[in-house]
């Protein structure tokens, strides 16, 4: 089964109403969602903050990947482009910076959290 964060999904959070959903005994119609999925809950994304100098190459390689990557997803939704061009899509987005967008992500995340 997949990991799915349905109280984020759902609206939920975790201290909804002043009080923990995830309190068994508080109520019965807050505690079943709880119960169905606290296994397979996802694990907060990390955050990231950049220093000055990533920061100005994030606001460069942000913006352009960000019209590309959903304009792509755009054509594969609605059907102008079939699935078969996938890769030739993600080489799309590797030629506007993708690569460089990842390594930069990557390096804050790793000076950030030491892995």
């Amino acid at each position: 089964m997949s990991r799915v964060n349905y109280f984020s999904f759902t609206g939920f959070q975790s201290d909804f109403f002043g009080y923990s959903l995830y309190d068994e005994d508080v109520s019965y119609y807050y505690c079943q969602p709880w119960k169905l999925f606290k296994d397979n809950m996802l694990d907060p994304l990390p955050i990231i903050v950049f220093n000055g100098e990533e920061n100005g190459r994030y606001n460069e390689y942000a913006t352009a990947l960000n019209d590309e990557r959903l304009s792509i997803l755009n054509q594969f939704i609605m059907g102008e482009r079939p699935l078969s061009e996938w890769d030739k899509a993600v080489e799309e987005l590797h030629d506007i910076g993708m690569a460089d967008y990842l390594d930069l992500v990557n390096s804050a995340y790793k000076r950030i959290y030491g892995k």
